[in-house]
């Protein structure tokens, strides 16, 4: 009996014409908005190929960033749409997003990062400082703990 030689299964993204078919389905599932994960099943290759020619091929590396920016927009366009349809804090949000002049606060102040910081990081003295400031009351923390005065302890044994 004759043995058959398996043919060695040549993977599709090693074919060179293969090859510009798969980036191209690749880049496309990019611009879709897709992970590159995903992007890559759609091509049918796997991410590391993906990830290799990106670091190998200049041009395709470029065109990945510009695919991303693509899905990205079409991300923001999805948002967008929802926002105006369905959900008012998304909308506001969106508009914050773009225009903050116009839609941040009505003081014109906006608050940074920077400012929550630093009010995080402030001792409670000087949060209490800003209530008065501010003209409200201090909290009162209630407790299952009753407070024993220690003068009074020591004047009344």
């Amino acid at each position: 009996m004759k043995k058959r030689r398996k043919k060695k299964h040549q993977h599709a993204s090693h074919k060179p014409e293969a090859t510009v078919a798969n980036k191209r389905l690749f880049l496309a599932a990019l611009a879709k908005g897709d992970a590159p994960g995903d992007a890559a099943r759609f091509a049918k290759i796997s991410r590391t190929t993906a990830y290799n020619w990106r670091k190998e091929d200049e041009e395709f590396a470029s065109n990945w960033i510009d695919a991303v920016e693509t899905g990205i927009d079409h991300l923001e366009t999805v948002a967008y749409i929802r926002a105006v349809k369905k959900s008012d804090q998304l909308l506001l949000a969106t508009l914050r997003a773009r225009r903050p002049g116009v839609w941040g606060r009505s003081d014109g102040n906006e608050r940074t990062n920077e400012d929550l910081n630093k009010f995080l990081q402030s001792t409670l003295q000087e949060k209490l400082q800003r209530l008065e400031r501010l003209g409200l009351p201090p909290p009162i923390i209630e407790s299952d703990f009753e407070v024993v005065d220690v003068a009074d302890n020591e004047n009344n044994p």
